[in-house]
């Protein structure tokens, strides 16, 4: 509630020193005007009065005469340094520096805290005859310690470890109901207006898709097919390099889908990362087959599929640059494609797929229609923004996937036994004889396809994997 990130594009280095600077400056030269204008004579550190003390002293300090100092601040100053430390720490949060919210937060509180203290004794001061209610109010200390613990529970949404941690440091046990009862209520109003300033910073200002632990209310209504992205990039369990190659540099996502040839069934899910390495090592594998040549019989080690150090992958000009000599090869990816992958129907509920996405960790989730073909994907942005789009009343049709092209061409591929080769994988002989004329991509009606290998299929007759359907 009380601060928002304020968003930081990518800048050069020098973009970033130049920021920080002007920052450093800006500050410093606020509180040594502050200092110099409000006196009237030269002074040195030992005569500054307590509330000029406040601006040259460091946080920790502060904060200290804050709770336990036992004259008054100059009320104006005092105001101007809460206001002053609260802008500042907005506009600081952000820049190029190693710095934080936490110290500044509890000074911002402690100050606003100890201006209600002392608001409240002088209107005890007041009384005369001890009938007021603020006849046993507590020191303004104890005002600065409540006013921070609220500052920092609605600014970062922490609550019981801050109240504990509080506690323990000042040494005030006998106030654990009034903080405990002011982090709560600090925390309850933050979230009636926004997110807590970490998550803000997370979701809003690196752009990283975190859930919350649970899902908001708006969700369950939703299915799956409200929030899905219909407009999926797909792969076919044999693909040329130069698709491959395209893919890569164009897309980023984490993994793909990979369907059977000439069909819209799911076969099982590519990441990325194994992608990468089927380019990477590839030719020392032997992966890469000329049309009408048979299939390879070795495959990557899983070492090589490991991550090593440095870690560090290569990029898409790379990529391209190492596998020139092979664009117009096939590789089959069929021992590379997990087959385990998890797909829920696209009338599932949003309830349940967020429960899955935080359970499980996962990164992406396939959307499968009636007949079982891939209708669309779901992501974790794409849950992030569900509340959203649930208020925007958009809806969808229940028959998603006849929108698509039911027609496909059939694969040229042509099965045959291996020679001294025993490989086989879901019934269909290691051997693979692929006659092939164009692997272009093809965007018909909202589904990203690899375009079908043109052909027929002979030999022996493949076994199609019954994939189960998890609602």
């Amino acid at each position: 509630m009380t601060s928002r990130p304020r968003p930081r594009p990518c800048v050069s280095d020098s973009t970033d020193l130049s920021q920080v600077l002007l920052v450093t400056f800006v500050v410093s030269s606020f509180d040594f005007l502050v200092v110099a204008l409000c006196s009237d004579s030269p002074l040195t550190l030992e005569d500054l009065p307590p509330t000029m003390e406040l601006y040259w002293n460091l946080g920790g300090k502060a904060m200290k005469n804050l709770f336990h100092g036992q004259e008054n601040y100059h009320w104006g100053f005092l105001l101007l340094f809460a206001v002053k430390n609260f802008f500042f720490a907005c506009w600081n949060y952000g820049t190029g520096v190693p710095s934080g919210l936490f110290v500044p937060s509890l000074l911002t509180g402690a100050a606003f805290g100890r201006l209600v203290g002392q608001l409240v004794a002088v209107l005890r001061d007041l009384d005369t005859d001890g009938n007021s209610p603020f006849s046993f109010v507590a020191q303004p200390g104890t005002y600065a310690l409540i006013g921070a613990c609220s500052m920092l529970a609605g600014t970062a949404r922490i609550t019981i470890s801050l109240a504990m941690i509080l506690m323990e440091t000042s040494g005030e046990a006998e106030f654990g109901l009034p903080i405990f009862l002011s982090v709560m209520v600090a925390k309850w109003v933050g979230d009636r207006f926004n997110r807590g300033i970490y998550d803000l910073h997370i979701i809003e200002l690196k752009h990283i898709p975190f859930l919350e632990q649970n899902p908001e209310k708006e969700m369950i209504p939703l299915q799956a097919r409200d929030v899905m992205q219909r407009n999926v990039v797909t792969l076919e369990l044999v693909e040329s390099v130069s698709n491959l190659v395209e893919v890569l540099a164009g897309e980023n996502h984490h993994s793909f889908p990979v369907l059977y040839p000439g069909t819209k069934r799911v076969a099982g899910m590519l990441s990325q990362s194994v992608l990468r390495r089927i380019l990477e090592h590839g030719e020392d594998s032997g992966l890469f087959v000329a049309h009408g040549d048979p299939a390879p019989t070795k495959h990557i080690s899983w070492q090589k599929m490991l991550p090593s150090m440095p870690f560090r992958c290569q990029t898409p000009a790379e990529v391209r640059e190492l596998v020139a000599d092979h664009v117009e090869k096939l590789v089959d990816l069929r021992p590379y494609v997990n087959r385990n992958s998890l797909f829920v129907l696209k009338y599932t509920s949003v309830w349940n797929c967020y429960r899955l996405f935080r359970q499980l960790g996962m990164r992406h989730l396939a959307v499968l229609g009636r007949d079982g073909s891939l209708v669309g994907i779901i992501t974790r942005k794409d849950l992030i923004l569900a509340a959203e789009a649930a208020e925007e009343g958009e809806e969808t049709s229940d028959d998603d996937e006849d929108q698509f092209d039911e027609e496909a061409r059939s694969p040229e591929i042509n099965f045959a036994p291996s020679p001294g080769s025993d490989h086989e994988e879901d019934g269909i002989s290691s051997l693979v004889r692929i006659n092939t004329k164009s692997t272009t991509r093809s965007n018909t009606s909202g589904l990203s396809q690899r375009q079908p290998l043109g052909g027929t299929v002979s030999g022996s007759s493949a076994v199609v994997r019954s994939v189960s359907l998890r609602n």
